[in-house]
């Protein structure tokens, strides 16, 4: 833990407050971003297709699908949900199943948002920070990141790679998905700004945690 706790480099320790002012403000934009990926499990036909984890696109470019967590919209004809059809079509029942685990990891992460925001908030200041607090955002990001890759990955590999596509139908990823990949993007600066970022001090004061 004394060895996490002062790994540091000069340039984040020189500039922590504002480097953590920086993170809040991440944390803030990544409710927002993750708030559009949890409306893809909405049956309102307007917010699955502004929260859609994948589109359905003609030759044209245009949008003739939209794919959310919990039901499909097609061609403007209103919402399918996902549990109607799971008899008969097996993408269905597949998207179903990875719509569940899917949100359930993206409200998870929603949730290490609100801890990394208080953490970032405690570091800002040397005289607030300790190794603890380093610990804990670390690890906690770290299972933040984990947790969005299965998010992802659940979504690819379950529901997206198995929907029906033609000569004239290509498959690209929606708004929920493009907003959960850019929060993992956000979360790997706050990552790594914590991690280096040395636990009580920017060389104001003396370290909290020395080595043993």
């Amino acid at each position: 833990m004394d060895s996490l706790s002062n790994l540091s480099l000069p340039m984040f320790d020189s500039n922590r407050s504002s480097i953590m002012i920086v993170n809040v403000a991440i944390c803030c934009l990544s409710f927002i971003l993750l708030i559009v990926s949890m409306s893809g499990n909405s049956t309102a036909s307007g917010t699955v297709k502004n929260g859609a984890w994948t589109l359905g696109l003609n030759n044209d470019d245009e949008i003739i699908a939209w794919y959310g967590l919990k039901q499909m919209v097609l061609n403007n004809d209103g919402g399918y949900s996902y549990s109607s059809c799971a008899d008969g079509v097996d993408y269905c029942s597949d998207c179903e199943t990875a719509g569940k685990n899917s949100l359930n990891a993206t409200v998870f992460v929603f949730f290490f948002n609100i801890a990394m925001l208080v953490l970032s908030v405690l570091r800002r200041n040397p005289a607030t920070d300790s190794g603890t607090k380093k610990v804990a955002a670390v690890v906690t990001m770290s299972v933040s990141l984990v947790t969005m890759i299965i998010a992802m990955g659940v979504w690819n590999n379950e529901c997206m790679v198995n929907l029906p596509t033609s000569g004239s139908v290509t498959i690209a990823l929606g708004p929920g998905m493009n907003c959960i990949l850019t929060t993992f993007l956000f979360s790997l600066i706050v990552y790594v700004s914590h991690l280096f970022t040395a636990a009580g001090g920017d060389g104001s004061m003396e370290a909290p945690i020395n080595k043993v």
